[in-house]
């Protein structure tokens, strides 16, 4: 039976748009009518998957176009806004694809749409498009379905992605002013190599001067990069795909998740990073009734960081052993005493979301601190190393001046 699409508008003249099965216009018009709405315009449904695919549309195009975390949120707060006002979730999802401007979105919205119309649950067609909706994402959502609360569901899914953006903003803002240091002072380096050092070399062996220390220093690094470049930048592609490889390995992900949180001054904010994430993930989970072990694994899965998450591997499995999480956390060592007291709290009361819904809270005031407490640390450390390259840059330049100046002289 064909869709069909129509605006109305109700006894008090407010637009109301939909969507309808019927055999016909005329089918579609008597609906309406029987809802309590004037029909106003009616027309067929065009399948947004033609559309998209069609020649308007350019598949590569469409491939290389990801979907933005900007775009899943607004898509969460449009359903639950929907939804809320009684349509029906396949009305909403197609109402969805008509609205955004990303054919790849169009097209997975689509897809979801069919899957529901062939007899499938909504987070059973997400979990198709893992790149799209994670695991934790299609959980919650399977949790919202079983417990009638899919509104409230969405919702907290587009809360805890606005706080994942958040926090990779706070990340970002903590590492922006160390990035654009060292990056200056490597093409200050390379600047200084390259070009003056060369040009002063030649200058002092036309008076047969001595060269200084620091100056020697920097021409055979100069006489090294023109003789070698080749080899070196084949040595340093080669290092660099190397270390992203190890990093990807468990080892090296470990030894990589273990530096962030061990690293002096910088170590202490990731640290409250991955609490924060663990408290509001767990919360969020809990608060859609998930079951406790389910949320444990979820949140082992997605708290951001494999050295927390091989502990929380242990809290788990000491909870199926029938364990207290509260005990089971304060055993694993890299939960702070803060956490493990709330949680007991949590237990006790019953209220286990909330409290540590207000724990991730406290920990984001606290990731606040931190990295206003980073910022003025790193700025005397990245001073005093800009220092030091500009002393010994001065040095290479400027020693072998005085000594031609006194050459000269005498």
């Amino acid at each position: 039976m064909p869709s069909f699409t129509y605006r109305a508008r109700d006894l008090e003249g407010k637009a109301i748009t939909g969507l309808l099965e019927g055999d016909d216009k005329a089918s579609v018009a008597e609906q309406i009518q029987r809802l309590g709405y004037i029909p106003v315009e009616i027309e067929l449904e065009q399948k947004e998957k033609k559309v998209a695919k069609g020649a308007g549309a350019n598949w590569a195009d469409r491939m290389m176009r990801r979907v933005r975390s900007e775009e899943i949120i607004y898509l969460n707060r449009q359903l639950a806004l929907v939804l809320g006002a009684g349509v029906p979730l396949l009305t909403c999802l197609r109402l969805m694809a008509k609205q955004t401007d990303n054919d790849r979105l169009r097209d997975i919205l689509v897809g979801i749409s069919d899957d529901i119309e062939g007899g499938s649950d909504f987070s059973d067609a997400m979990s198709h498009y893992p790149n799209v909706f994670s695991s934790l994402y299609v959980s919650m959502v399977r949790s919202g379905e079983a417990s009638g609360h899919l509104e409230d569901t969405l919702n907290r899914i587009a809360a805890l992605q606005e706080y994942e953006l958040v926090t990779k903003e706070r990340v970002k803002a903590a590492t922006r002013y160390p990035k654009l240091v060292v990056g200056v002072l490597i093409i200050a380096f390379f600047v200084v190599v390259s070009f003056v050092i060369p040009t002063f070399a030649r200058i002092f062996k036309q008076f047969g001067s001595e060269l200084p220390l620091p100056t020697r220093v920097m021409i055979a690094m100069d006489a090294y990069l023109k003789q070698y470049w080749a080899v070196s930048l084949v040595g340093l592609v080669f290092t660099v795909v190397a270390v992203i490889w190890w990093i990807q390995t468990p080892p090296g992900r470990y030894w990589l998740d273990w530096l962030k949180v061990n690293i002096p001054m910088f170590g202490p904010l990731m640290s409250k990073f991955a609490l924060s994430r663990f408290s509001r993930i767990f919360s969020s989970l809990n608060a859609s009734g998930l079951p406790i072990m389910q949320t444990l694994d979820i949140s082992t899965d997605t708290v951001g960081n494999v050295v927390y998450a091989r502990s929380l591997r242990k809290v788990t499995e000491e909870v199926k052993r029938g364990e207290n999480l509260s005990d089971a956390l304060a055993r694993a060592g890299m939960f702070p005493p803060l956490l493990h007291q709330m949680v007991t709290v949590g237990e006790t009361t019953g209220k286990l979301d909330e409290v540590l819904a207000k724990v991730s809270d406290y920990y984001d005031q606290d990731v606040e601190y931190a990295i206003k407490r980073f910022t003025t640390l790193i700025e005397p450390v990245l001073l005093a190393v800009v220092a030091a390259f500009v002393f010994f840059f001065a040095l290479s330049v400027f020693l072998p001046l005085f000594n031609l100046a006194s050459a000269i002289i005498r």
